[in-house]
């Protein structure tokens, strides 16, 4: 399933220590996420964005505090 491959590949991405930003997720698709574990567990970091643009805004605000 969908939901289930996209966990793999954060995960994989984390234990790689690779930052991911998923950006353009819809209205429907936020609603989705709130009815499973996945919105609770994934973005607490802050990782999903309605807009590319806020996506691109916290990846300049993170470097910014490097």
């Amino acid at each position: 399933d969908g939901l289930l491959m996209l966990e793999e590949i954060l995960e994989y991405m984390k234990r790689k220590k690779v930052s991911v930003y998923i950006a353009g997720v819809s209205e429907a698709i936020m609603n989705f996420f709130e009815h499973t574990h996945f919105l609770k567990k994934y973005n607490k970091d802050g990782i999903m964005f309605e807009k590319t643009a806020d996506a691109l805004k916290a990846v300049y605000e993170k470097q910014k505090t490097k």
